[in-house]
């Protein structure tokens, strides 16, 4: 008669000290290596178009452009170039509303400069170095405030622009690709008034008035433009002194 195996398990008692000593071990480890492994990538704050979105030909309308870049994702662009020649001068415009020098300007959005460039995916914007990209932070900084600064204070007559022109940089200023970094423009506003709080406040108005245009002169006004081309705020004191 063959010899039969006989199995013996032997159960551990939930309640004996190994027993749980090895549960406080299996906890702890799950505590420990809850994130291990997974880590977060560092997501810029200005993001481009994604491309599944970007590359649909009918959808660029929607993304890019018409008149102005703003920051380095469509800096160069040779169809933008007409309106950069505004920058300067409105730059300038912006210093003497402020009381100071575009150098004292243009320092403090130098000193802001590396952590602005962070905000973005530079991927693919390489050739962009740290000095071109102070001075394209300091121009379109300064050519957003002084857009806005004028348009609020209704005196649309200094930024020099054709109609169509001031109506598609309203426009182009609203787009995802074409931001910039809030302390560059923090820095900025920093010259012109006394308390952040009155800065944010003159975009507040700006962009309440942009979205209370009327859709159907607006949509009007772009028909005509497209069909053609185919056939106040009192004293405030400045928060930097230029001396």
């Amino acid at each position: 008669m063959a010899a039969e195996e006989v199995s013996i398990v032997i159960q551990t008692d939930p309640c004996s000290p190994s027993h749980s000593s090895s549960h406080d071990e299996w906890i702890k480890s799950l505590r420990s290596e809850s994130t291990l492994g997974i880590t977060t990538p560092a997501v810029p704050k200005i993001r481009r178009v994604p491309r599944i979105l970007g590359n649909i030909e009918s959808n660029k309308k929607c993304y890019e452009p018409f008149v102005v870049s703003i920051g380095p994702f469509h800096h160069g662009k040779p169809e933008l170039e007409p309106m950069e020649k505004f920058k300067i001068p409105l730059a300038k415009q912006y210093a003497k509303e402020c009381n100071a020098s575009v150098i004292e300007l243009y320092n403090k959005v130098e000193e802001v400069a590396g952590e602005a460039k962070k905000c973005y995916n530079m991927e693919g914007e390489d050739n962009v170095d740290e000095k071109e990209f102070a001075h394209m932070m300091f121009l379109d900084g300064c050519f957003i405030l002084q857009f806005i600064c004028c348009i609020v204070r209704e005196k649309r007559g200094e930024l020099k622009m054709k109609s169509h022109d001031v109506a598609f940089v309203r426009r182009d200023i609203f787009l995802l690709e074409n931001q910039l970094p809030f302390q560059v423009l923090q820095v900025l506003m920093g010259f012109m008034f006394m308390e952040l709080d009155q800065g944010l406040n003159m975009i507040d108005i700006f962009i309440m008035r942009s979205r209370l245009q009327r859709p159907k002169k607006m949509k009007n006004f772009f028909q005509k433009y497209f069909y053609a081309k185919r056939g106040k705020r009192g004293d405030i004191k400045p928060a930097y002194s230029s001396t």
